[in-house]
């Protein structure tokens, strides 16, 4: 449960980053429609918006793959081979290098589908005890009541 509030919590930090980031955008353009100057908008959008937003990206991907990754470690599912290229990709910009490995969509999407059906199984083989236990307690329950309606009726003669 604390999992999930930290994973919302680093989205929310990542949300709000970018809200700052767009209202920042929003103010250079009001600043360079303002001077007459759209350099000056494309000048920031070029040099340090388009590689902050590519953070932001890289970060919101990281977050979701170990996620994912998390989950199919508790539920001991093998994770992706690490020297699949279709599975696993890096951070491809050479001027500034972001760590780490990320699934790409179609591994995540997949591994998603593999934790989703080993937890239905899991479901399903509690249920069928679930099942198997009331139907026990029901039939139990049952026979003791009518022992009792038996014991009650021989007292009674």
């Amino acid at each position: 449960m604390f999992k999930w509030f930290r994973k919302k919590y680093a989205q929310f930090k990542l949300d709000r980053s970018e809200r700052k980031l767009d209202k920042e955008g929003k103010r250079k353009q009001d600043e360079a429609r303002d001077k007459k100057d759209p350099a000056l908008f494309e000048d920031w959008e070029n040099n340090y918006a388009y590689q902050e937003y590519r953070e932001l990206q890289w970060a919101r991907n990281k977050l979701e793959s170990d996620a994912l990754l998390r989950q199919a470690d508790e539920l001991y599912l093998p994770r992706p081979d690490y020297n699949d290229k279709t599975k696993w990709r890096a951070n491809d910009d050479e001027y500034y290098p972001l760590e780490g490995y990320v699934l790409t969509h179609e591994a995540m999407a997949e591994l998603r589908a593999t934790i989703r059906k080993d937890r239905k199984e899991r479901r399903e083989e509690f249920e069928w005890w679930v099942k198997i236990i009331s139907s026990g307690l029901t039939i139990l329950t049952g026979f003791v009541g009518a022992l009792i309606g038996l014991a009650a009726i021989w007292k009674h003669k």
